[in-house]
């Protein structure tokens, strides 16, 4: 379990209709064989948030990892994000293409019981989790995410920090997990991502302000800002930064950060 304190047995079978960590296996077992042509050798791990599943599956063609959802009301969108995800990759930006399945699909609805669920399959990529303190990786997190922000034109992808950043020597090997992505200004994206690069799973800190001035630095080096957008971009910092002041989590850190955002702004 991601974050939940719930027994991972018990979830498998509630939201998505498996008879534990073995039934689900077999299942996929069988989907990627028939809807993928993959043979998978095992599956390694699963991972539950809420709704979805991740399981890492081993296969001669390497290791993927399966996206499977239990929530209805949004397959049409995983759909769309699938599809959006192929296109980012077509550009050049550093993502988890999906594998289309045997039909050109990205994604497909396929029925476990009577539970219908949407599977999307991707190709584990290598990196490790961004760290803030190497400014490098920092700066080359902005670049790809302007490269993101000129592909995808309106699409912005909400929620880049350490967590969804992969780096290797310092560059970017992977942006991941698009489920947040809305329409919205450019902008207002790199400020939630320079505000929140160095939180985690269960770690909320704020980055530190050479952090964020190298991912400005690297989103500059690709597409600069105008002047309203420099003008815009400390006050929407600023304005992050205050919304983590009251929930406890380390308190006199956010309380540092903002008092250099205010400074800024």
């Amino acid at each position: 379990m991601l974050w939940e304190r719930t027994d991972p047995e018990t979830a498998l079978g509630e939201r998505f209709g498996f008879a534990g960590m073995a039934a689900m296996a077999r299942w996929l077992t069988e989907v990627l064989a028939n809807r993928w042509d993959l043979r998978v050798d095992d599956v390694c791990r699963v991972v539950i948030s809420a709704d979805n599943a991740l399981a890492w599956a081993r296969t001669p063609e390497g290791t993927f990892v399966v996206k499977v959802c239990a929530d209805r009301e949004r397959f049409a969108r995983l759909g769309m994000l699938a599809d959006v995800v192929t296109h980012l990759g077509s550009t050049g930006v550093p993502v988890p293409v999906p594998r289309p399945a045997r039909n050109g699909s990205n994604r497909l609805q396929v029925t476990n019981g009577s539970t219908e669920l949407s599977v999307v399959v991707q190709p584990v990529i290598a990196g490790d989790l961004l760290d803030v303190t190497d400014l490098d990786a920092v700066a080359s997190t902005g670049n790809v995410l302007a490269r993101l922000h000129t592909a995808a034109a309106t699409l912005v992808h909400n929620d880049v920090r350490g967590t969804n950043v992969l780096t290797r020597h310092s560059r970017v090997t992977a942006v991941l997990d698009f489920d947040e992505m809305v329409i919205d200004h450019p902008v207002v994206d790199l400020a939630r991502a320079a505000t929140l690069l160095n939180t985690r799973f269960t770690s909320w800190d704020p980055a530190p302000p050479a952090a964020h001035a190298a991912l400005v630095a690297g989103y500059r080096s690709v597409r600069d800002l105008g002047d309203a957008e420099t003008a815009w971009l400390p006050a929407l910092m600023l304005a992050l930064g205050l919304t983590h002041l009251p929930d406890g989590r380390n308190p006199d850190g956010w309380a540092r950060s903002v008092e250099h955002l205010a400074a800024r702004a």
